[in-house]
């Protein structure tokens, strides 16, 4: 489950109701849907409305007046849809900061997976034999805000360029249809691995975390916070290479903000996986102080096969993190080692002045030992 609350860009909405008397069952009505890491939390509130009064309900003897009833609407012509598919192609290009589609001779292969930025296929280049994936988007039903949220993730992968980052390959579009291409991993992301073969061990969580930490101070270097590190957003490649994916909670800040230290005014992240400042409202530190913390329960993710406090609900885990003023962790830790407990408890420090960066933290022990056993 990722949320965001962007302060800087955010609308406020005010409702206001006339006095009336509720059902005594209207709270029952209150729905609250809280999935896995990866779906969203959705809340569903009762909204008041005015009972009809006997009166305004129509009576057996009411006429109705069926005149409309014959219409025939005819469908839109043939230039008016193709008008309107060029208008929202006109719409990608211009968020997307007017990028080619891609020349690739390509053909759409099985379904990998599905989101909510859209469905992710396996394609393959006609001419290489190349394979890659691609998220669709129909782009008649996506809203403006998710058109947005792509263009910018799409506008930011295309200039990162590291090993152990997803890398964009372009784009194409077919009918209403938007493909973005992407690198193909096969492996899947790591949180389903933990969820089919458990903690993993020692040696490769040490692997791991030196990968995940390598891209994630290319990532600082480059001014950019991936603000959503946790197992389900890394990729395994087929040769057991860890890749960071889903930046579409990502943010590029400027050169006067590192300068400054200033933060970022914005919550989004993770309940597990985020850091204590960001809960609080106090946002993300443009060194990536709050990413180091994530990475620091994803480390515990990979031990133990669930991130700290796993065992709470996602709100109950928000709020021990948020409240409290040292983190307690499970069992977990014992299957981390000494230099592994030492290297999660450096990143999940309270105290962000003192974290480490992900630079300072690849000289860590634990990432330069090469054997279980030192």
């Amino acid at each position: 489950m990722s949320f965001s609350f962007d302060e800087e860009n955010s609308s406020t909405i005010t409702s206001s109701m006339s006095s009336r008397t509720l059902p005594p069952n209207v709270f029952d009505s209150v729905s609250s849907t809280i999935g896995t890491a990866s779906t969203s939390l959705t809340l569903l509130l009762p909204f008041p409305f005015d009972t009809p009064t006997n009166s305004q309900l129509p009576s057996a003897t009411s006429s109705i007046d069926t005149s409309s009833m014959d219409t025939v609407v005819e469908p839109p012509s043939s230039s008016a849809v193709d008008d309107r598919r060029e208008t929202r192609i006109d719409n990608w290009k211009r968020l997307s900061g007017h990028l080619d589609a891609t020349s690739i001779d390509w053909v759409l292969g099985g379904k990998l997976g599905q989101g909510a930025a859209g469905v992710v296929y396996k394609c393959m280049d006609r001419h290489s034999g190349d394979f890659f994936a691609a998220k669709k988007l129909n782009m008649a039903d996506a809203g403006l805000d998710q058109m947005q949220k792509l263009a910018k993730e799409v506008t930011m992968l295309k200039d990162l360029k590291q090993p152990h980052i997803v890398s964009y390959r372009g784009y194409d579009v077919l009918d209403d249809d938007l493909y973005i291409f992407m690198d193909f991993c096969p492996g899947g992301d790591l949180q389903s691995v933990l969820k089919s073969f458990g903690g993993l061990s020692l040696n490769l969580t040490r692997r791991y975390t030196g990968q995940i930490c390598t891209g994630l101070n290319y990532l600082h270097a480059t001014n950019v916070l991936h603000r959503d590190v946790k197992a389900a957003n890394v990729l395994l490649t087929v040769s057991g290479q860890a890749k960071l994916s889903d930046f579409g909670l990502a943010k590029l800040i400027n050169e006067a903000s590192v300068s400054n230290g200033m933060k970022t005014r914005s919550v989004v992240g993770s309940p597990y996986w985020m850091a204590p400042e960001v809960i609080v409202g106090q946002g993300s530190r443009p060194n990536g102080a709050s990413d180091v913390w994530s990475l620091g329960a994803t480390v515990y993710e990979m031990a133990a096969s669930q991130p700290p406090l796993g065992h709470l609900e996602p709100m109950a885990a928000l709020f021990h993190v948020g409240s409290a003023k040292e983190l307690e962790l499970g069992g977990g830790h014992n299957m981390l080692g000494a230099h592994g407990l030492e290297f999660v408890k450096a990143c999940m420090n309270y105290k962000v002045e003192e974290r480490p960066s992900c630079e300072a933290l690849l000289s860590h022990p634990f990432l330069r030992i090469q054997d279980e056993s030192q």
